[in-house]
């Protein structure tokens, strides 16, 4: 088979394909641009719908953040009307760990959003980094796997994986 110089072969597919695409084993097509699959709706997140699929990340990890600021102001108004945090003084900590009591599923519901929070917005700061500096997931993780990607990198040489 005969490859174009600008492109790659996939030897599952047995066809040509553009760099920066990759074959995916779970969907078992090749995806142009691919960065990752994702196991939250069993799809490719590739150059077609990477934008599509950070957008409602974004809405994802805002709701995360709303309901935990919501949830949390309900609750530390709940602290005698007072707008400073539990643990600034010594009554209201046990006053905040009386909560619990008085509104189990809010607190539950609080931590449950503020720990999604943590590792969906540490994944979100990865992404807006990814795009700031123009590149996939996938060329993030296997780097090394990337010719382009090393300093040794000749322009003119062959780029196949």
């Amino acid at each position: 088979v005969q490859v174009p110089r600008d492109m790659g072969y996939c030897v599952t597919c047995r066809k040509a394909r553009p760099l920066r695409s990759k074959h995916c084993k779970y969907c078992g097509v090749c995806v142009i641009g691919f960065d990752h699959h994702c196991a939250f709706v069993n799809k490719c997140c590739g150059a077609e719908n990477h934008r599509q699929f950070f957008f409602t990340f974004s809405i994802i990890v805002f709701c995360h953040l709303t309901f935990y600021q919501v949830g949390l102001f309900h609750l530390l108004g709940d602290l005698d009307g007072a707008a400073s945090f539990p643990w600034l003084g010594a009554g209201r900590v046990w006053r905040a760990t009386a909560l619990y009591g008085e509104h189990p599923w809010l607190v539950t519901m609080v931590c449950f959003h503020f720990l999604n929070l943590l590792w969906q917005g540490l994944l979100w700061w990865f992404h807006i980094y990814c795009i700031s500096v123009n590149l996939t997931t996938n060329e993030v993780v296997n780097w090394q796997r990337f010719a382009y990607l090393n300093r040794n990198f000749k322009p003119r040489q062959r780029l196949v994986e």
